[in-house]
Order: structure tokens, then C-alpha cells, then sequence
């Protein structure tokens, strides 16, 4: 066989798993007192620093280049951020601070309600809970995204340098197996297993990239309940539409990433806080655009308000007047709905008349892949502009 040095372009090493468990489980162990959880990043840095500086004394770590296709990670969890008196804190960040080998610190992105902090799943399935699905992701965990990414940025400034990524994340929202009851899995795997979590996901992914994230990990790519992505293989193997949605954008948007100024669009209110129903991302690869238009809007009377069909008038406004070639890549369905008993949500692709796109500008309508009064509701549409200029 080859060796993995030659076969792969390169190989990251990421020591423990979520460590910052400190034995809450018996399999996981961490590097405080047992219980202590998210205490002891200090020594876990260490520990990985002697394990980093063992291996670069290897014979064979200058002969086969190693330096060059190996990447060490450490792993955090949500936490990160820098306190007021201007000290970088949170497990994952601590570690960092004394291991100057690693240059990856895989964080959490899961949306939805996640046991690791606390939080409860939702106990009944309603319109309430698929619209805070959809907007789970602002909701969430977008504040802390960006205390890590503040934090990053702060130990940049002082000459520790590193990238963040996901070492897991994608749909949460279910209780821990063995710690729920029959009908709250199911209340559970109606949510994570929705169109409207894959929206929630989708977002988490996108916008993790906007705080400067790099590689992220979906979990978890197997059958049946729970963080599983597919049905059972006798189930049909059928993708959730978080899977779906990932696809979405592996499969057909590369690039470096473009801003995006989302203007003028529908908000709903939490509170003191404001949240935008529908949103925007872009990548760009030379003359080859991928553009997102996403929508968190549910349809239908719900919280305090009517959104009628969830329909709304999105116009892009493009930096190139026209492309030789548009294509459309659609996750599109009710966002209640899941592909647990059938697939009911799918992708659908399909060309848009070049001519669609006047003047740097591209109306979402019928014509152009979405419905008559403009995006659909709890959706994502991707247009692929070939040959822009």
C-alpha cells in the first residue's frame, strides 16, 4: 500500500476527543479533577506540545518532510473569548496558548438545543418551534462564533496565529440517547431531521466562514436516529436534508469567500434582539460565481404574526452584468416536513435563461427557479453564474 504521507495532500491529527469533558463519561478523559468540566486546558496544551515535540524528534520527520503534511489540532468546545482585562480564555483557547506546535482549534457548531450546555430539547412539535428552528444558528450559537473569532484574532495580534474549524457540528436539537423519553426522541427527530434545521445548519456553516473558520466537520454520517444523517440502510438510506444541504454547497459552490450586504429585507423579533429572515452568501472562482439566497421565513400564522404563503421578493444585484451560463440548484420543500418515512425533500437542478440576469440584477420568480411572489419559504436556492463579466 501507499503510504498515507504520499497518498494524502495532508493529514491532521487532532489529540483526544472533547477532553474538556474531564470524565463525565468514563471514556473521556480529560486533564483536571474528574467533573471538572471545560478546567485544565492549560495542561492538556502541554500534554499535546510534549506529544508534538516526541514526534518532530522522529528519524523520519525531516527525511519524509512530515512538517509539511502534518497538521495538529486541539479540540474545544463552545467557549472562547477574551476577558475584560484582555487575557484570551476557554478551554480550547488556553490550550493554544501552550502548544505553539498546534496551528487548528477544532470548536462546536451545532445548532439547535445542545445537552453539552444545558439547554432542553423541545418538548411539542409547532409552527413556534420550526421557526426558532430556522433561525437557530443567529439565535444560537452566532454570538459565541464570534467571541471565538475575537479571541483568534487577539492571540494573532500577539503572535500566536492559528485557524479555527468544526471538529463536529451540523443539526443538534436531540437529548442524549438513554436520557429521553419515547416521545420527546420523536418530537427531536422532527426538528433535526427537518428542512428547517437543514436552513439552521446550512447558516452555521456559511457564517462560520464569515468569523474566519476553515475546515468543517458534519456529524454524524451514519443510519438511523438521533445526529445520524441518513435513514437506516434498510430504511432506504435516505438523506436528511442537513446532509442535502451540505451537499449544496460541496458539491457545487468553490471559491474564495465574497461579502454579501443583505439591505431591505423582513426581520422578526426576539425580544430586544432583531433576526433577518432571509440572507445571502457568495463565492467566487474567477469568472464562476455561486450565489445563495436563503430563507428563515415559515409560512402560515405563528408567532404573533401572519406570513401568509412565506414568500418573499428577492432581487440579487450582482457585481457582473451577465454570464454565459446560469444554473440553478434548489433545496426547496415545506420546511416542517423531513425524508424519515419518504424524500420528500430533495435537490432539484435545473438552467435559467441567461437572459434573466439585466444589468447585474436577478429577480427570483417563477421564471428563474423560485415561485411567483419571489423565494420560497425555509429554502435555499443556489445560482451558478459561468463565464460572469
Amino acid at each position: 500500500g501507499t503510504p498515507w504521507t504520499d497518498e494524502f495532500a495532508q493529514i491532521t491529527l487532532e489529540f483526544g476527543n472533547e477532553t474538556w469533558h474531564n470524565g463525565v463519561f468514563p471514556d473521556w478523559l480529560g486533564f483536571s479533577w474528574r467533573n471538572w468540566v471545560h478546567q485544565g486546558g492549560p495542561a492538556y496544551g502541554l500534554f499535546c506540545r510534549y506529544l508534538i515535540e516526541q514526534m518532530q524528534q522522529s528519524p523520519y520527520w525531516e527525511s519524509q518532510k512530515l512538517a509539511a503534511k502534518l497538521r495538529f489540532a486541539l479540540g474545544a468546545n463552545y467557549d472562547g473569548r477574551v476577558d475584560a482585562d484582555g487575557r484570551v480564555r476557554g478551554y480550547g483557547e488556553e490550550a493554544m496558548q501552550n502548544c505553539p506546535g498546534a496551528t487548528l482549534l477544532g470548536h462546536a457548531n451545532y445548532v439547535g438545543p445542545k445537552w453539552e450546555t444545558g439547554d432542553k430539547s423541545a418538548a411539542t412539535f409547532d409552527d413556534h418551534g420550526v421557526q426558532e428552528t430556522l433561525l437557530a444558528f443567529l439565535t444560537g450559537c452566532d454570538a459565541s462564533q464570534q467571541r471565538m473569532a475575537q479571541a483568534r484574532d487577539h492571540l494573532a495580534r500577539q503572535g500566536r496565529e492559528y485557524d479555527l474549524g468544526a471538529y463536529e457540528g451540523g443539526p443538534s436539537g436531540f437529548a442524549l440517547p438513554g436520557r429521553d423519553t419515547p416521545s420527546q426522541r420523536e418530537t427531536n427527530e422532527r426538528y433535526g431531521k427537518s428542512l428547517a434545521m437543514a436552513i439552521a445548519a446550512f447558516d452555521g456553516w456559511m457564517r462560520s466562514y464569515q468569523y474566519g473558520w476553515t475546515d468543517q466537520c458534519y456529524f454524524s454520517y451514519g443510519q438511523g436516529q438521533y445526529w445520524n444523517s441518513h435513514t437506516w440502510f434498510s430504511a432506504g438510506f435516505r438523506p436528511s436534508p442537513a446532509w442535502l444541504a451540505m451537499t449544496l454547497r460541496n458539491r457545487y459552490a468553490r471559491g474564495d469567500l465574497m461579502r454579501v450586504e443583505e439591505t431591505e429585507v423582513p426581520t422578526l423579533q426576539r425580544g430586544a434582539d432583531t433576526y433577518p429572515l432571509v440572507g445571502g452568501y457568495a463565492l467566487r472562482e474567477g469568472d464562476r460565481w455561486a450565489v445563495f439566497a436563503v430563507s428563515r421565513k415559515l409560512d402560515g400564522q405563528h408567532d404573533g404574526q401572519d406570513f401568509g404563503d412565506g414568500t418573499t421578493p428577492v432581487t440579487l444585484r450582482l457585481p457582473f452584468a451577465s454570464a454565459q451560463k446560469i444554473t440553478l440548484y434548489a433545496l426547496t420543500g415545506d420546511p416542517r416536513q423531513n425524508n424519515r418515512e419518504a424524500l420528500a425533500i430533495g435537490l432539484q437542478s435545473r438552467d435559467v435563461p441567461t437572459t434573466a440576469l439585466r444589468d447585474g440584477a436577478l429577480t427570483i420568480n417563477e421564471a428563474t427557479g423560485g415561485r411567483a411572489g419571489g423565494l420560497p419559504p425555509g429554502s435555499i436556492l443556489l445560482y451558478v453564474f459561468e463565464g460572469a463579466r
